[in-house]
C-alpha cells in the first residue's frame, strides 16, 4: 500500500468510532511502521552529517527526492499520537518515534546557510570564472569568519592556501631574477598572513635569502641613487628638494645599518654639510630679521618726553646688536633711525634749557625776596 493511502487510512481509523481493526488497517499499520523505519535510517544519516558539520553535504541529502522533510510531514501526520495509544490496546505494530530533533537541526542549518548566501554565491562566482587564487582564498575566508562550523569549507581553504603559498613563491622567484624588488617584497608580505597550515620552514628560509640578497643590492643602488640626486640639488641650491633626498636617503640608511664613515657615507657627507650651513645661515638670517623688524617698530612708536635719554641707550643697543647679527642695515632704516636720534638729542637739549631757565628764574625769584626781607628788617 503507498504511504499516503497508508497514512490516510490511519487517520481514518483514529477519527472513527470503530475500534476494531480491519485487514486494511493492520496492513496500513504495517507499511506505516516500515516507512518510519526507513526514514528514521535517513534521519540518522543526516544527524550524522549535521553533527560532523558538514551542513552543505546534510542539505544536498535532505533534499534527495522524495526530500526527507516531506516524509517527515507525511508521517507525522494529525492524530498520530492517538492512533498509536489505540494501537496498543489492538494488536497494532507501532512504528518508532520519528526524530523531529534533526528536522529543527537542519531548519537551523538553512537559516545560517540563507545568511551566508551571499557569500557562497560570490564564491561561486569566482569558481566558475576562474579568478586568481587570491581572490578565492579571500572570499572563503570571509565565509569560514562567519561559517566556524562548516568542515569542509576548512578543507577547502587549506587546499586554496597551500595553491596560494605555491604562486606567492613562484612571483618571489620570478621578481628576484627580473629585478621587480616591489613585487618581490608584496609577495614576501602575503606570506606574513594566517594560515590554516604555515608555509614549510624551508620555504620561509628560502624567501629570506632571496630577498636578504635583492634587498641588499636594491639598497646598494636605492641610496646610491638619492645621493647623487640630492648632490645634483645642491649644486643648484635646491634646498627643499635636496633636503627631501637627503631624508629619504637616512630613512633607507637607517633600514640597512649605514653608519658614518662608511663608503655610502661619504657619498652624502657633503650634502648633509651644506644642509646643516644651510640651515644655521637661515636661522641666523631670520633672528637678523627679528632685531631689524623690532628696531624699525620702536623708531617708529618713539616718544619724546623726558626719557630720551634712556631711549636713545635703548636704541644704540639695539643698532648694536643688528650690526652684531651680522645683518646689513637698509638704507632707510638708517636714514630713520639718524633722523629718530637726531630729533631725540635736540629734544633732550631743549629740555635741558627749560631746566636750566627753570631754575635760573628761580634763583633770581629768591634773590629778590631776600633783599626785600633785608630791605624791610632794616627799617
Amino acid at each position: 500500500m503507498r504511504i499516503d493511502k497508508a497514512v490516510m487510512t490511519l487517520k481514518n481509523y483514529t477519527e472513527s468510532k470503530e475500534r476494531s481493526p480491519s485487514s486494511a488497517v493492520r496492513e496500513a499499520a504495517e507499511d506505516y511502521v516500515r516507512a518510519c523505519e526507513l526514514i528514521n535510517t535517513d534521519l540518522a544519516r543526516l544527524e550524522d552529517l549535521l553533527n560532523k558539520n558538514l551542513r552543505s553535504e546534510a542539505m544536498q541529502y535532505a533534499n534527495i527526492e522524495p526530500r526527507i522533510e516531506d516524509q517527515v510531514a507525511q508521517l507525522n501526520f494529525p492524530g498520530r499520537v492517538d492512533f498509536e495509544m489505540m494501537a496498543a490496546f489492538q494488536d497494532l505494530p507501532v512504528g518508532s518515534p520519528l526524530k523531529m530533533e534533526v528536522i529543527e537541526n537542519l531548519q537551523s542549518a538553512y537559516a545560517e546557510y540563507q545568511s551566508l548566501e551571499h557569500q557562497y554565491r560570490n564564491l561561486r562566482k569566482l569558481v566558475l570564472e576562474r579568478a586568481p587564487v587570491v581572490e578565492r582564498v579571500n572570499a572563503l575566508r570571509e565565509i569560514a569568519m562567519l561559517d566556524r562550523i562548516n568542515a569542509t569549507l576548512i578543507e577547502d581553504l587549506a587546499i586554496l592556501e597551500k595553491q596560494l603559498q605555491l604562486d606567492l613563491l613562484k612571483t618571489i622567484r620570478e621578481s628576484a631574477q627580473t629585478g621587480d624588488i616591489q613585487e618581490m617584497f608584496e609577495a614576501k608580505e602575503e606570506f606574513k598572513q594566517n594560515w590554516i597550515n604555515p608555509p614549510a620552514p624551508g620555504v620561509i628560509e628560502e624567501i629570506e635569502t632571496i630577498t636578504s640578497k635583492k634587498q641588499e643590492e636594491y639598497s646598494s643602488k636605492e641610496l646610491t641613487d638619492l645621493a647623487n640626486r640630492g648632490m645634483s640639488y645642491m649644486r643648484a641650491k635646491d634646498y627643499q628638494n635636496a633636503k627631501k633626498c637627503y631624508e629619504s636617503w637616512a630613512a633607507v640608511a637607517g633600514r640597512v645599518g649605514v653608519k658614518q664613515g662608511d663608503s655610502y657615507w661619504a657619498r652624502i657627507e657633503p650634502l648633509y654639510l651644506w644642509l646643516q650651513k644651510y640651515e644655521n645661515d637661515s636661522k641666523v638670517k631670520e633672528f637678523a630679521d627679528m632685531q631689524l623688524f623690532a628696531l624699525r617698530k620702536a623708531l617708529l612708536e618713539v616718544v619724546l618726553d623726558a626719557k630720551c635719554a634712556q631711549r636713545i641707550a635703548e636704541f644704540e643697543r639695539m643698532y648694536a646688536e643688528v650690526e652684531n647679527s651680522g645683518a646689513k642695515v637698509p638704507k632707510d632704516l638708517q636714514g630713520l633711525f639718524d633722523s629718530t636720534i637726531s630729533r631725540m638729542v635736540d629734544y633732550r637739549k631743549k629740555h635741558e634749557l627749560f631746566l636750566l631757565a627753570g631754575l635760573f628764574a628761580g634763583g633770581i625769584i629768591l634773590l629778590l625776596a631776600f633783599l626785600i626781607w633785608m630791605v624791610a628788617r632794616s627799617r
